[in-house]
């Protein structure tokens, strides 16, 4: 199962998760304790020639899915966890065909007190939330971003220029870990949530 700020990413690749060690790297580093993680077995690693692709072959139903979800308010039925304001900005550019069946949320600090996103995620429906980890977890921490029916947690795994991925940049690793040993850990435990790596 599975257990910022802006950096200048630009478009990127993926990074390469042949090696789910890169996951439980990034974790341990957080958290000493660790000594194996049983999400990292079942992390699924998506493939395909552009990301929409990725999204619909992986998750073949989710018209569907996104269709029976009646009160969506500030409850997203997918989580996209991106390194910076730059990549959720490029993801909902690359996401375009699903937004006519989808309610997006950009949550990350460019431009947007936390007040306004609050007053958003209680008054929107959202489907999918695309954000930085720092304000993902600003937003569950006050209760506003509710956990309870996300399906599945998705990591943007994309390559910057410096060849730096959200598992490896160091100043969004406290935030990213607090947010997933806080708030999603029990989900995916409980086989309520998976894990992706786009």
């Amino acid at each position: 199962k599975t257990k910022g700020s802006g950096h200048g990413l630009g478009p990127g690749t993926s990074g390469s998760l042949t090696d789910p060690e890169a996951l439980f790297k990034s974790y341990a580093a957080f958290n000493r304790e660790a000594s194996s993680l049983d999400f990292i077995q079942e992390t699924r690693r998506l493939e395909g020639p552009s990301l929409s692709a990725k999204f619909m072959r992986g998750f073949p139903t989710w018209k569907k899915d996104m269709k029976r979800m009646n009160d969506t308010r500030g409850s997203p039925l997918w989580l996209i966890l991106c390194p910076s304001a730059e990549r959720v900005l490029a993801i909902l550019k690359e996401l375009k065909e699903f937004r006519k069946f989808a309610k997006f949320g950009k949550l990350f600090s460019r431009h947007m007190k936390v007040q306004e996103q609050v007053h958003f995620l209680k008054t929107s429906t959202v489907h999918i939330a695309i954000g930085t980890p720092a304000r993902v977890l600003k937003l569950a921490e006050v209760g506003s971003l509710k956990l309870d029916k996300v399906k599945v947690l998705f990591f943007d795994n994309t390559v910057d220029k410096k060849e730096r991925t959200i598992l490896t940049l160091k100043d969004i690793q406290k935030d990213l870990w607090t947010f997933y040993e806080n708030h999603m850990d029990k989900h995916v435990k409980a086989n309520q949530c998976q894990v992706a790596l786009l």
